[in-house]
């Protein structure tokens, strides 16, 4: 198993109905990665936002798609978000981000962790 910081402390805000999307230079390469298993350190938050775990087979924005139902986030509730290739709605592709939605306006503070099995030939 592998262990990765995927996002270091960030605080983010947003108004209602926007998105914040990870940086295309901190996507995760997942081409041989499996199992991942993500923990989120959620310190603030206000609002409603929701965590989304995308993935695409490149860095175009367009590709990405959502790999498990969105998180809502909440201070306190510390459960892992698992992805496995066959309970995933889409399974794992080459680049992993994160994106954080809200229909209200939202502030959060977090950072991101992964676990994950090397993919073996």
């Amino acid at each position: 198993m592998q262990g990765a910081l995927v996002q270091e402390w960030v605080t983010l805000k947003g108004g209602a109905g926007t998105s914040i999307i990870q940086g295309a230079g901190d996507y995760l390469d997942a081409s041989y990665l499996q199992d991942l298993v993500f923990w989120l350190d959620l310190r603030t938050a206000t609002g409603s936002p929701a965590m989304n775990f995308e993935t695409a087979p490149l860095k175009e924005d367009a590709l990405f798609a959502l790999m498990v139902p969105s998180v809502a986030l909440a201070v306190g509730v510390a459960a892992p978000t698992t992805v496995f290739a066959g309970d995933a709605i889409v399974p794992p592709g080459r680049w992993v981000r994160w994106r954080i939605s809200s229909a209200s306006a939202w502030s959060l503070t977090f950072r991101l962790f992964l676990s994950a099995n090397q993919v073996r030939p």
